[in-house]
């Protein structure tokens, strides 16, 4: 429990130290220490969220924040490299079976026998 709590401070000084390196520097968004804030409240919108959460013109895993700090995940980037959506332009399938790469008639044998072995005609 006492590591939660430090890491719960530790963020929380983290959000406070960027915060007013926001103000000092009056920047509305950038980087802190290599991390993306966005103190902008004209990114708050429901159109601006939801680009940074399904973005299919980014090949990045995690894009910076809408508001705060922090990245956010790209779920259609996610999708893609886990094969749900096809494979991408640089990405491979996730998972390749070379079962389904079988031969026609082998499949067509295995389709027409029923349960108890007798083949239809």
């Amino acid at each position: 429990m006492a590591r939660r709590n430090k890491l719960k401070t530790a963020l929380l000084l983290f959000t406070v130290a960027t915060v007013a390196y926001s103000i000092k520097s009056k920047k509305s968004h950038g980087r802190f220490l290599g991390v993306p804030f966005d103190w902008r409240t004209s990114s708050l919108g429901l159109g601006a969220v939801g680009r940074k959460l399904w973005n299919t013109s980014d090949d990045r895993l995690f894009t910076p924040t809408t508001f705060g700090i922090g990245w956010v995940p790209n779920a259609h980037q996610l999708l893609q490299r886990l094969g749900s959506l096809g494979a991408g332009p640089h990405y491979k399938p996730v998972l390749e079976d070379p079962e389904f790469d079988s031969d026609a008639e082998g499949e067509s044998e295995r389709e027409d026998e029923r349960d108890d072995g007798e083949r239809l005609t």
